[in-house]
């Protein structure tokens, strides 16, 4: 590497940090809210689309938009590394905040189901009426007569 590409990597491996970066907020969000299958999928879209602009960008920026191998390496092994580095931590603060989530919508359902309770004992149960059963409306075939002397 010459001295005038250290500014090059430097470039193509903080894009790729922050690729990663972006990588990791998306996972967030994903567990977060709990997206369903079509809105991860968008979701990926976006982020997939935003590497290629990455890239392009890169590439342009540095050799007049022909993409080198060492720009693509020096990318993918920033997203890597922010991603090996900081995944342990996402995955924490998911779980934290899926647990603070519960132990909150379980605290302001108590006085709810305390007073469902309390309305359901102020009005007991009748006991079901046994369902009348339905006509369906077809006749009873009557049974044929037999035969009687044909000669």
């Amino acid at each position: 590497m010459t001295g005038g590409s250290w500014p090059q990597a430097s470039l193509c491996l903080f894009s790729g940090a922050l690729l990663g970066l972006l990588f990791l907020a998306c996972k967030l969000l994903r567990v977060m809210l709990g997206l369903g299958r079509l809105a991860t999928a968008l979701l990926d879209l976006a982020f997939c689309l935003t590497c290629g602009l990455t890239a392009f960008l890169c590439a342009l920026v540095l050799d007049q938009g022909r993409l080198r191998l060492f720009q693509a390496a020096l990318q993918l092994l920033g997203a890597w590394g922010a991603v090996a580095a900081l995944d342990p931590l996402i995955e924490g603060t998911a779980r934290l905040l899926r647990r603070a989530a519960g132990r909150l919508r379980r605290a302001l359902g108590r006085p709810w189901s305390f007073l469902r309770g309390k309305w359901a004992k102020s009005f007991p149960k009748q006991p079901r009426k046994p369902a009348k059963r339905k006509k369906t409306g077809r006749k009873r075939k009557k049974p044929k007569k037999p035969l009687e002397n044909l000669t």
